[in-house]
């Protein structure tokens, strides 16, 4: 786990003036959806440091 937070650290600042990490809500299967949530690392990072943005694209999925 610290060798995947060092990684996620060292390409995180790589990032020269903006960068941009995304994640989903659901992940829908063949049984239905599984909510996952964010990675523990993003999860990790002070709320200071990034600004929250939420999308919805409604309700149909293709």
């Amino acid at each position: 786990l610290d060798e995947e937070r060092r990684l996620f650290y060292v390409a995180a600042t790589r990032a020269r003036n903006y960068l941009y990490m995304s994640t989903y809500r659901e992940d829908y299967r063949q049984y239905g959806s599984v909510s996952e949530g964010p990675s523990l690392f993003l999860r990790e990072l002070p709320s200071g440091c990034y600004k929250l943005m939420d999308y919805d694209y409604g309700s149909s999925y293709y």
